[in-house]
This record gives C-alpha cells, sequence and structure tokens, in this order.
C-alpha cells in the first residue's frame, strides 16, 4: 500500500517527501541527541565560570590575609596596652588592687571604709571578673563623688550593687539622747574585668 503511494507520486513530490523525511530525521537527531549535548556544555560552561569567578574571590581573600593578619595583631597589641583591665594575671593581685583601688577613692571624698570582702571570681570567656564588697559611711554628697570616681577610672569598674541605710545617729551624752547625722551606711559592690592570659 505505502509502495503503491510512493509510486503514484511524481518526482517533484517524492523528492518533496525525501527532504521532508531528512528534514524529520534531523530534527529528531537534534532533539534527542544534539541539543541536550549543547544544553550540557552550557550548563558545564557556566559551571566553571561561577567556579572561577569564587576562585577570583578566594585568591582576594587569601592576597588579604597578610592585611588581615596584621590587623589583628594590631588590636591585639592596642587591647593588651590599654588600661581597661587589670594587668595582674593572679585573682588575688587584681582583687587586692581593686581593693586599693576603691579605699584610695573612699578616702579621698571623706569616706570611711568599715570593711571589705572579696566576692569569688566568675569566668566569662577570656576574662575573669573581680569583684569585692565595700561597706561605708559617707555623705550623699561624699557617695555621689565616690560613684563618679568609681564609674570614671580606669581599669574599668563596674558598681553592680548599692544599698544605703541611714545611720542611727551619734548618742550625745550632755543631751542623753542620740543625735542626727548626715553620714550614711552604705554597701557597695564593684567590679572589674582581667584578661586571662593566651597561651
Amino acid at each position: 500500500m505505502e509502495a503503491f503511494l510512493i509510486e503514484s507520486l511524481n518526482n517533484s513530490q517524492r523528492r518533496w517527501l525525501a527532504m521532508s523525511l531528512l528534514i524529520l530525521v534531523i530534527l529528531v537527531l537534534m532533539v534527542t541527541i544534539i541539543w541536550p549535548l549543547i544544553e550540557q556544555s552550557h550548563q558545564n560552561e557556566e559551571r566553571i565560570n561561577n567556579l572561577t569567578k569564587r576562585l577570583q574571590r578566594y585568591k582576594q581573600v587569601a592576597a588579604g590575609k597578610t592585611q588581615v593578619s596584621e590587623k589583628l595583631d594590631a588590636l591585639k597589641a592596642k587591647q593588651n596596652q590599654n588600661n581597661q583591665f587589670f594587668k595582674d594575671q593572679s585573682y588575688a593581685l587584681a582583687s587586692a588592687d581593686l581593693q586599693q583601688l576603691v579605699k584610695d577613692t573612699i578616702n579621698q571624698v571623706g569616706g570611711v571604709v568599715t570593711s571589705t570582702q572579696v566576692i569569688s571570681a566568675k569566668n566569662e570567656g577570656q576574662f575573669a571578673q573581680v569583684g569585692i564588697r565595700v561597706q561605708l559611711t559617707a555623705t550623699i554628697a561624699a557617695l555621689k563623688d565616690i560613684l563618679y570616681k568609681i564609674e570614671s577610672t580606669r581599669p574599668i569598674l563596674i558598681v553592680d550593687s548599692l544599698r544605703i541605710r541611714s545611720s542611727k545617729g551619734k548618742y550625745n551624752r550632755k543631751l542623753r539622747k542620740r543625735v542626727a547625722t548626715d553620714k550614711l551606711t552604705i554597701t557597695l559592690e564593684v567590679s572589674g574585668y582581667m584578661q586571662h592570659k593566651e597561651e
């Protein structure tokens, strides 16, 4: 039947049929074989471009490594030179320095230290918190100066807790009664930080 149909076609029609079949075969080959190869080639090229860009970024980062390490070393040196932390490498020495610093501050403004107590250390990463509890008597004006000096001194100190009680006053023997006084009984918890030595 098909042979009969082809036989019934003239030469021009046969040529068109042959051309159509050839084009159809080429299209099938392109869709099934050549097009996927081209698509794979484009994907590979895009992947290569992305990897090349990433490699260039990594090279730039690697080239800047020396600058970054120099900046880091400078920051570490600056941090070691600053006076924000206690320089002592032991907690006992740092707490002794803190006690002396707070006592001197209180005495400078006319307060009187009645007792001091060291608070146990708290490790916070590469830092250790150094703290003391101080009991003192002072006027309200002296307390204001004490707090200002503690908060503005170096190394950095922090007032963690403040309790104020009014004083009962002094007993006057002549008057046979207690006389009011402007002195306050104050309990301060003050802390600073020391940096752990890098190993």
